[in-house]
Formats: C-alpha cells, structure tokens, sequence
C-alpha cells in the first residue's frame, strides 16, 4: 500500500501564526486603498487585487496598506490631477510590499506621494530603483545623515548643492542601527558609497578600527532624500533652513573622536 503524502507547506516568511489576523485585516482595508490606487493609476487596480490570492500575499498586501495610508496623510489623492506612471506604481506594489520596517515603508510612502503629479512621468525611476535594494541599516545611515546634515550652496541652480561632511563616532552608529558588527556596517556603507550616495572618509588610530566615520552625501542622495519624503518642489527650498556658502572643511576626524572620549 502506498504511504499518503503528507508534505506540509513551508512558511518562509514566518506569517503563518498572523494568517487569520493578517487576512481580516487586508480584507477589510482592501476597498479603501484600491479606491485610491485607482484614482493614480488605473493599471495598478488589478495588480492590487491578485494580492489577496494566498498569505503570502496577503503578507505583501497588508504592507502596501501601511505604506497608501502613510501616503494618504501627506497627499489629496481625490485630485483628478494627479496620476502616478504605471512602472512607479509597478515598483511600488513589487518592492515596496515586501518592506514591514517602518523607516523602509516612510521612504516607499514619499516617494509615492512624490511620484503623482500631472504628467505622470518616470522621473522617480530613478529612485525607485534604489530604494528597493537599500537595508533598514543603509535607510537608518541616509535618514541620519540627511535630517541633520548641512548643505553647501556653491551657485545658483539646484545642481550646486552637496553634503557637508557629517561625522558619526563608531559607537553613534553602532546605536543607531543596533549593529556592532563593524565589518557589517563597513559593508552597508560600502554599497551606499558605490551607488554614489556618499563619500566616505574613516579616521583611526596606527593599527586599530576606525573610531569616526564621515559622510559626504551627494547631490543625488539629498535629491533622493527628499523624494523619499514626499518632495516635489525646489531642492534648495527643501534643504533652505541648513544652506551654507561652500567652504573647504578639512576638520581632522582623530581630533574629533579624542575630543569626544575626554
């Protein structure tokens, strides 16, 4: 006689004990957020209601809830206006659903809003297509960075801006992202700087890790910031209460951390 299969399904992502929960949830928001994903996209309306087929999906739907409501406080989606393009919103619904740390789905949820726009072009693209390969660490370091940095103002259009350098103790990024693994944090950064968000410069001691770290964001991490929180309008008007005239800084960052040990 043969055995009965008795194969058991494999919950990869970790939802089956929230299945139930998760399922009444997106049910119950389904009508709402499809109602305002239709009014930007109309593309995007089927796409939207695959997501109920199984739990996984409904995993995925129930983050895309999260994110259009976020959304929804920053923009008036009743606008007839106002229209997303197809490959952003497809982006959005592909990447942006499998994103449930909360810094990753604000990001997702501004660039949205900075995405509808009458001409529903593919500008953020380009965004896009970071943000849905950058860690909850990597969103941590840019949020950081870009809330408190100063901007140099060296001429008169928007391509004359960039970072000033801003300097982290290890131990302040350490505390920031929950890591202490300085060979992790070295990797994160690593693929910030190679995507030409940042510059990076360590200071050490002979012989020893680094002790501070400084960023140099670019021109394109400040616009990327910015998109990411629902931005549409002048660079320079977003980042005007922190312009600076350009001035070459050469602060020593070894000075900086034995000044923060005493």
């Amino acid at each position: 006689m043969e055995e009965k299969s008795t194969t058991k399904s494999v919950d990869l992502f970790g939802i089956a004990p929230y299945g139930e929960t998760v399922k009444l949830f997106v049910e119950k928001s389904f009508d709402g957020v499809s109602a305002i994903l239709s009014r930007v996209c109309l593309p995007a309306t089927e796409e939207f209601g695959l997501y109920l087929k199984d739990k996984v999906r409904h995993w995925r739907l129930k983050n895309i809830i999260e994110m259009v409501e976020k959304a929804d406080k920053k923009i008036d989606f009743t606008n007839n206006e106002l229209t997303i393009h197809p490959r952003i919103m497809n982006d959005f619904l592909e990447s942006g659903s499998l994103c449930e740390k909360e810094e990753l789905q604000d990001m997702w949820a501004g660039l949205l809003v900075a995405s509808a726009n009458p001409a529903a072009d593919e500008t953020n693209l380009l965004f896009t297509n970071i943000l849905k390969n950058l860690t909850p660490t990597q969103a941590k370091m840019i949020n950081n960075v870009c809330e408190n940095c100063k901007v140099f103002d060296y001429g008169e259009s928007n391509s004359t801006l960039v970072g000033k350098k801003y300097i982290l103790l290890v131990d302040e990024l350490c505390k920031l992202t929950g890591i202490d693994d300085v060979y992790q944090l070295h990797a994160e950064m690593s693929i910030l700087k190679s995507n030409n968000l940042f510059g990076l410069k360590t200071g050490a001691e002979a012989n020893s890790e680094p002790q501070a770290i400084a960023f140099y964001p670019s021109l394109f991490l400040l616009n990327f910031y910015s998109k990411t929180q629902g931005y549409k309008g002048d660079l320079k008007n977003f980042y005007r209460t922190r312009l600076e005239p350009y001035v070459h800084d050469n602060i020593d960052l070894l000075d900086i951390y034995n000044k923060a040990k005493m």
